[in-house]
């Protein structure tokens, strides 16, 4: 290995030089196989998400009320901690849940020999091969199972391709990585580090820009964003109904009805379409007031007009997760903003185009100073300016009015959105047209994005890689250092001791 080989150097363009650093040290990073079974990633998914539609019950037969599956706990010991749950009638019991693939991990794992999981309250395993109804802790108690097989209709094939594991909690398992050793030898200039976290950022926006290809929007960019935004604006638990919503309302129909009929048509389209329009379930409260009532009549009006020119089956109201989301969060203030956004957009002849205005606005010269770029402020704030008479100070049908507007999208999320929808999709369209002027522009405006809100992945990466997110905090200044780290725990780290021992960023950290 020639130290010449990884002497970085900053790039003004998503260019594939973290794919050749890759292939200099190691073969081409490989998906996790999982089809000769389940990694304990997955139960954990599973159990965070409680996309369960049949009431559960242990394997004693009690039926089980999920208050909180808990927070995902990034040090030693159970997997989930502050967890909340009820057997049959009995009171909330609070404490600690642990996963396995197999019940028989328990013992293997040597948990019935550690204190440290003495306030496990539930073990959640997806196939339970002990046969027994309960788990023993180390001071002789027993804690009830619960087998999640009979739960799932999915195959593990599908499990794995549809639950995107990098938006749920991860513990700290593998612990520190060999790259956190060579890291705290020294000798390292920091910024090479953060450098290389740039590259592979730049990487993880080519890979997903060329995913755009499989989806059924494939080769119309502006129903491609439209999906894609509604997607992104529904954070994890309602990522996947707000992308079933999109395809409901296809963009078209979307366009038109505003068009024709205004706003509150599109509205009305989205929630009758979503299941959420109160007619459509019995909601518990006092009689609305008088402008929740004179608007449910407006959206009920609209609705009899026009689902039968609607195509596939309303969706229902328990495929949205409210449950945990703060309620400025709420997919109907989403799907508010995102009509708005249509509206707004319909002046310009679509949403790309006034993206693309202010893109082409900033120079496309690359900087080393971690600053918004005026393209990516402007188009932040084309989200966040977003704003609707009834749904800025409500959060849902008939609830108490807010005392001043909220945004229907906040800052955080547009951000994120910017980057997970916009960015990627603007790179899709710029590489097949050769815009090279326009991809410059998107490169600089992502480049120079400051960090998105942390989330799980990236607190279990700053762990592994810097040993915390202080330090981590002094090398990843920017969202694409943030999705550095994604990229690494996708090709590396998600496969825990084997990708570490493969590590292109370890192996380079050597050869430096």
């Amino acid at each position: 290995m020639n130290k010449a080989q990884f002497q970085l150097r900053p790039c003004g363009s998503f260019a594939p030089v973290y794919r050749e650093l890759v292939s200099s040290v190691v073969c081409e990073p490989k998906a996790p196989v999982v089809r000769q079974g389940m990694r304990e990633r997955l139960v954990r998914c599973l159990w965070f998400d409680q996309d369960f539609e049949e009431v559960l019950r242990t394997e004693a037969g009690q039926k089980l009320t999920v208050l909180s599956p808990g927070w995902g706990n990034l040090e030693s010991g159970p997997d989930f901690k502050h967890a909340a749950v009820k057997f049959g009638r009995g009171k909330a019991v609070k404490g600690d849940v642990e996963t396995h693939v197999y019940a028989s991990g328990w013992k293997q794992h040597g948990h019935h020999e550690d204190e440290t999981y003495n306030n496990v309250i539930l073990h959640v395993v997806m196939w339970n091969d002990s046969g027994l109804e309960t788990t023993t802790l180390q001071d002789g108690r027993e804690t009830p199972i619960l087998a999640l097989d009979q739960y799932v209709s999915r195959g593990v094939d599908e499990l794995a391709e549809t639950l995107n594991t990098e938006e749920y909690p991860h513990t700290s398992t593998g612990n520190a990585g060999r790259c956190q050793e060579l890291l705290s030898q020294g000798g390292i200039d920091p910024e090479w580090v953060g450098q290389f976290l740039d590259h592979a950022g730049d990487e993880r926006m080519l890979k997903k820009a060329s995913r755009f290809d499989q989806m059924p929007e494939a080769g119309d960019p502006e129903a491609l964003l439209y999906v894609s935004l509604m997607e992104a604006a529904g954070f994890k638990k309602n990522k996947r109904p707000m992308g079933q919503l999109a395809r409901l309302v296809p963009l078209e129909t979307a366009n038109k009805l505003v068009r024709e009929n205004g706003v509150v048509s599109l509205h009305a389209a989205m929630f009758g379409m979503s299941g959420l329009l109160p007619q459509q379930f019995e909601l518990a409260g006092p009689e609305p007031d008088s402008e929740t009532a004179a608007y449910l009549s407006h959206l009920r009006d609209q609705w009899a007009a026009v689902k039968d020119s609607l195509e596939g089956q309303p969706m229902e109201y328990r495929a949205w997760k409210l449950s945990g989301t703060r309620p400025v969060n709420y997919p109907m203030r989403r799907i508010a903003g995102i009509s708005r956004l249509l509206e707004k957009a319909a002046q310009f002849g679509g949403v790309i185009a006034p993206i693309e205005r202010e893109l082409r606005r900033v120079p496309a010269v690359p900087s080393r100073r971690v600053a918004r770029s005026p393209a990516a402020k402007a188009v932040i704030e084309l989200l966040t300016g977003l704003s609707d008479d009834y749904w800025s100070r409500r959060t849902t049908f008939g609830g108490k009015k807010l005392r001043s507007q909220t945004k229907l999208i906040g800052a955080s999320r547009a951000a994120i959105m910017f980057v997970d929808a916009i960015v990627t999709i603007m790179l899709a369209q710029a590489r097949a047209r050769e815009d090279r002027v326009l991809e410059k522009r998107l490169h600089r405006a992502y480049a120079t994005l400051p960090r998105l809100p942390s989330n799980s992945v990236l607190r279990f990466m700053s762990s592994r890689i810097f040993g915390g997110e202080e330090p981590a905090d002094e090398v990843v200044t920017s969202a694409r250092r943030q999705q550095g780290l994604l990229q690494l725990f996708r090709d590396y780290c998600e496969k825990d001791s084997e990708g570490c021992r493969r590590c292109a960023f370890a192996e380079a950290l050597e050869a430096t």
